[in-house]
């Protein structure tokens, strides 16, 4: 019974990382999803499917952008 909740954690922990790396890998340089370490299982893959139900905001970004440009262009106007 023992190595079989062993065998299913493992697996379960595994499809966690997986899940894990595809978020890091499909939002590269804009979000780095790491384990909290007081995260349970569970929480972790709620706030993982969470993030991956968020709407991407193509303006936010292009605000920002503007944003950071306007910062640089009164910087070197100075």
């Amino acid at each position: 019974m023992s190595s079989q909740m062993d065998m299913l954690s493992s697996k379960f922990n595994s499809l966690l990382t997986q899940y894990q790396d595809n978020l890091n890998e499909y939002n590269r340089h804009k979000l780095n999803v790491q384990r909290n370490p007081h995260e349970t299982d569970e929480e972790f893959l709620k706030r993982m499917e969470d993030i991956e139900a968020q709407q991407y905001d193509e303006t936010l970004y292009k605000q920002k952008a503007v944003l950071y440009q306007m910062d640089i262009l009164k910087t070197n106007l100075r």
